[in-house]
């Protein structure tokens, strides 16, 4: 596996986490101003997370996670941010592997026994908690980078499950 990104997109709060191989090194809340138009806020997330990839040359990859239809169709805003950020990892200079997992599936590979119960937000912060607790003890972490990690844990996950299936197919 090679050092990726995993991002929980947002338009004006983004959360970033930065694996190599199966290990988290770092994770980010990029942010910008919600008063500033759509047209100001996306370039300047981009660049944002440009500046990571910067930091870290020898990433391969971004996880994302999908967005999804909230009523009848995804916010328009997001969808747009989620295409460009889709086009700036793809395209030159970069062309990073992209995947996308759906909220759902990023819930379950970080989702504790015993948690059925609860909200998937709820879930997210337990699981990476239990999954990574020495590098959140006693510290405040916003939801989004919470997210991010999740995405990086559940890409993690399935490219490990992908590898085993490859490996038992003659």
């Amino acid at each position: 596996m090679t050092a990726f990104l995993a991002i929980d997109p947002g338009t004006y709060k983004t959360g970033v986490a930065y694996f190599e191989d199966s290990r988290l090194l770092g994770h980010w809340l990029v942010t910008v101003d919600p008063k500033a138009e759509i047209e100001v806020r996306i370039p300047a997330l981009i660049a944002d997370v440009e500046t990571i990839v910067r930091a870290h040359s020898n990433v391969r990859a971004v996880a994302c996670e999908r967005i999804t239809a909230l009523e009848h169709r995804p916010a328009p805003e997001l969808a747009t941010f989620v295409r460009r950020l889709r086009r700036w990892a793809t395209q030159k200079p970069h062309r990073f592997a992209w995947t996308d997992y759906h909220p759902s599936t990023v819930v379950a590979s970080v989702r504790p026994r015993g948690t059925a119960g609860m909200g998937s937000k709820e879930v997210m912060k337990l699981g990476v908690k239990f999954l990574y607790g020495a590098d959140f003890q006693g510290l405040w972490i916003d939801q989004n980078v919470i997210d991010a990690i999740a995405v990086g844990h559940c890409h993690i996950s399935k490219t490990i499950e992908a590898e085993r299936n490859d490996a038992t197919v003659p």
